[in-house]
């Protein structure tokens, strides 16, 4: 007994340093560039005044393309020969899945059971992959969507992959951490609901600190989650862990 109230108390202990980790992160995030959050909100609100099923091209000009460019910073892909005419092709798309973005749009990430949803996530996600690449994929569903669809690049892939490992390790979920290790297929719909698992499960072990973040922050808890990976993969989180004695 006593050795499991010991090895009970070094988990709760852990999971303080993390929550002061994530706290950490997420601050550092914000003081970074103020002005890339800022941005970030204006267009946000842009887009959720939009009926998807009345997307037009001018709306896909004045808001998704300068949220795309100059938040995004795809210009560089977005501007290449295969993506031209990217933005009618984008439309047709947000009308094809206008009632799944719909529903996405009313349902929240942290609560939902995402098996419920898996085909749907996929479908979504491929269908925006072939026009606009995987990464832009991503963040176009985020910002119709920005309770439920995680962003997600190279970085934060390699962040959750090196970083969280551990972490998911703790909890001995096998399915979990083989997910994490598994290796990544061109960043396939497939990929991406797996993504999407992972860190709906770290969310969820950290909740009340992420809802506390996104209160103070005036964000989603998903782009809560991207701020804190965000500064995981250009700071790693293992140093900071190593610091607190962790690790």
């Amino acid at each position: 007994m006593r050795r499991y109230i010991s090895g009970q108390k070094s988990f709760e202990k852990e999971g303080k340093i993390m929550e002061r980790a994530i706290i950490e992160y997420v601050k550092r995030s914000q003081e970074d560039d103020p002005d890339d959050h800022s941005k970030y909100k204006m267009y946000l609100k842009k887009m959720e005044r939009i009926d998807l099923s009345q997307f037009t091209e001018q709306d896909a000009e004045i808001i998704l393309k300068p949220f795309l460019y100059k938040w995004g910073g795809m210009g560089r892909t977005l501007g290449q020969k295969r993506c031209s005419g990217w933005e009618s092709d984008i439309v047709k798309q947000i009308h094809s899945n206008s009632d799944q973005l719909g529903n996405f749009r009313a349902i929240n990430f942290v609560s939902t059971n995402l098996m419920d949803f898996k085909k749907d996530i996929i479908k979504c996600y491929e269908s925006f992959k072939t026009i606009v690449d995987r990464v832009a994929a991503t963040k176009t569903l985020h910002i119709i969507c920005p309770n439920f669809f995680p962003l997600w690049d190279n970085n934060i892939a390699n962040a959750v992959r090196s970083e969280l490992i551990k972490i998911v390790a703790e909890t001995n979920k096998i399915e979990l951490i083989s997910m994490i290790l598994e290796k990544i297929d061109n960043f396939s719909g497939k990929d991406y609901y797996r993504f999407m698992l992972v860190t709906q499960d770290f969310i969820e072990r950290y909740k009340n600190t992420f809802l506390d973040l996104g209160k103070t922050y005036e964000k989603s808890v998903v782009k809560i989650l991207d701020d804190f990976l965000w500064m995981t993969a250009h700071r790693p989180l293992s140093l900071f862990l190593q610091k607190s004695g962790t690790m």
